[in-house]
């Protein structure tokens, strides 16, 4: 179904193309105008479009991110800040037990960003 291109999409398009990867929460942070109900609404509509993919980083709220690329993420155990990072699959490839294989673009690796170390 082909949808209007309202205001508040393009903001949010705005703040995700700027950001890499953001929460509705984080989202409703950086468009303070715009209600939360509104915000999430939005991004659902983005996911189930597959403009948007939803990474589940293991914390409590989702992050949202355009979904042009396959690529893998750090998120830092302390802020929970969330950074595009790429896993090379033949370094990861030696230390699976034999018959395993990785799916790229969809790795969560957790440590502490630079910032909170």
């Amino acid at each position: 179904m082909k949808r209007r291109k309202t205001l508040y999409k393009k903001l949010i398009m705005r703040e995700l193309k700027t950001h890499h990867s953001l929460s509705a929460k984080e989202l409703s942070s950086l468009l303070p105008k715009l209600d939360f109900s509104t915000i999430y609404r939005n991004l659902k509509r983005f996911v189930e479009d597959g403009i948007l993919r939803a990474v589940n980083t293991g914390s409590e709220s989702v992050s949202y991110e355009i979904a042009e690329t396959k690529h893998d993420h750090f998120v830092c155990g302390s802020c929970e800040r969330v950074k595009e990072i790429k896993i090379e699959a033949s370094y990861l490839q030696k230390y699976l037990p034999r018959g395993y294989s990785i799916n790229l673009g969809q790795n969560i690796i957790k440590g502490t960003c630079n910032k909170c170390s």
